[in-house]
This record gives structure tokens, C-alpha cells and sequence, in this order.
């Protein structure tokens, strides 16, 4: 599989929905969304091969699906299994029903709340919620070494 574009950006037919790809499969209607989990919950990913990942990863592969007009999005997940990290691949094949869904609610939500600056009511989330959750600048996280050997050693393998 050769890939391309690291960080691509890809804007949906209407203009509102923007996604940065983690790569873009040459050639092909695919992308690919990595992930990296230091701890997860059992169940949360299931049979290699298959679209058993968290739901908060499939919105997100259907909504750059609908932005790229992609056909499929790959999942490579790195877990953590018996002290090591275990390499498994997944794949999201295109939801006409999610992606419209994605539409459905995204166009009146821009319209609703954000053009006119309205904040949406609680059920959206609470800010305090997000405040919480808000990136910190000049944070910086230990990543341990194997974990850097390991992604350079998928790089490279993307590479050839």
C-alpha cells in the first residue's frame, strides 16, 4: 500500500466539512486514521480486519469518507498486550446512513449556533466539560522509547 499526503486536508462538497487525513492511499478511494492507545477498555477493539473499533472512530472515518470521497478508511491501532504494543490493522467501509447523519445534524448546527453565535443548549455539552479537555501549549508528554521505536519502524514500512 503506498501512501501519500500526511496530514492532507480535504473540504466536503458543501463547503462546511473540513478533515486532516493521516494519509491518503495512492491511487485508491482510502485513507488512513492511525491510533495509538496506551489503555483502552476491553471490548473497545475487536477482530482485526473487521470495523469493531469505538464509535468515536467510525464517525470519524465516515465524516473524512464524506470530505475526501473516500470508499473505505483504514484503522491502524497500536494496544498495549502483555506489556508490549500490539500492532492490529481495522478497516471502515463508507456509511451512506452515517455520513448523512453527519450532514443532518452538522448543517443545522452551523447555521443554528455558529454563524449566528449562539451557544447550542446543554445537551451539546457543557463548557466547563470542555474547558477541562482543552489542549494545554508547551505541554509536553513522555513517550516511552519502544513506543518511538515501534512507530518509526511502521513508518518505514509505509515507506517501502
Amino acid at each position: 500500500m503506498e501512501l501519500y499526503g500526511l496530514g492532507s486536508r480535504t473540504i466536503g462538497e458543501n463547503q462546511l466539512f473540513v478533515s486532516t487525513h493521516d494519509a491518503l492511499v495512492v491511487g485508491k478511494p482510502e485513507g488512513v486514521e492511525a491510533k495509538v492507545r496506551m489503555e483502552f477498555k476491553d471490548g473497545e477493539f475487536g477482530q482485526e480486519g473487521t470495523d469493531q473499533i469505538p464509535p468515536r472512530v467510525i464517525v470519524q472515518c465516515q465524516h473524512q469518507m464524506y470530505t475526501g470521497s473516500l470508499e473505505r478508511v483504514w484503522v491502524p491501532v497500536m494496544l498495549p498486550f502483555r506489556g508490549r504494543l500490539a500492532r492490529k490493522l481495522y478497516k471502515v467501509e463508507r456509511s451512506e446512513k452515517i455520513t448523512g447523519a453527519i450532514i443532518e445534524t452538522g448543517m443545522p448546527f452551523w447555521h443554528n449556533h455558529v454563524l449566528p453565535r449562539i451557544p447550542p443548549p446543554a445537551e451539546f455539552g457543557e463548557v466547563e466539560i470542555f474547558k477541562r479537555i482543552e489542549r494545554e501549549i508547551g505541554r509536553v508528554a513522555k513517550v516511552p522509547a519502544e513506543l518511538v521505536a515501534a512507530w518509526e519502524d511502521a513508518v518505514r514500512a509505509c515507506k517501502s
